[in-house]
């Protein structure tokens, strides 16, 4: 690729990220076969990838020693790696099941479970984290009062720097009304 350098081509080429949802080799995408193996598995990753989406904290609420792990390593990457963290399944779960909360508690809920995660394990790390992606399962359905509770995350999106990227894996979200308020909240 050292032929572009300096090419237009180059430029837009320069921008594109490459990489898989994990760096374990022990048990994701058994890429060590392809590689090697290595006693530090995300900096091997970093030599052949320059994005990563860390998606183990979304089933897993893992201890400080975890976070400073991250902290530590992501700290020799972050000139190299573009950095996605899946935000914890607890608090999506609080917007599956909001039906029989009242509006103060699930904004009170919400935001607790966000401040939790937040304050005491992604801010650890949040220098080198460029997206933050909020996984919805097939259970979250797309209507008026569920896109409604999707307003509780423009707290946090305007406070910090990471992106917020949503996913959506029920078919009924890809609309218009969902599209305009992503895209007028500045959300991915």
């Amino acid at each position: 690729i050292d032929f572009l350098t300096g090419t237009d081509l180059f430029k837009l080429i320069s921008n594109i990220y490459i990489g898989t949802s994990g760096y374990n080799t022990n048990e994701t995408n058994h890429w060590d076969v392809i590689y090697e193996i290595s006693n530090n598995n995300l900096e091997l990753y970093s030599n052949h990838f320059n994005s990563i989406e860390i998606n183990d904290t979304y089933y897993h609420d893992f201890d400080e020693t975890y976070w400073k792990y991250l902290e530590n390593n992501l700290s020799d990457l972050e000139d190299n790696m573009s950095v996605s963290i899946i935000f914890n399944k607890e608090l999506i779960d609080v917007l599956v099941n909001s039906e029989n909360l009242s509006n103060d508690e699930l904004i009170k809920q919400f935001n607790n479970i966000f401040e939790k995660y937040w304050n005491n394990k992604i801010g650890l790390i949040q220098e080198y984290i460029h997206n933050i992606v909020f996984i919805f399962e097939s259970n979250f359905i797309y209507n008026e009062t569920t896109l409604k509770n999707l307003e509780l995350f423009l707290t946090f999106s305007s406070q910090y720097e990471p992106n917020f990227v949503f996913e959506f894996h029920n078919n009924s979200w890809f609309n218009n009304k969902t599209a305009s308020f992503l895209l007028e909240n500045n959300l991915n």
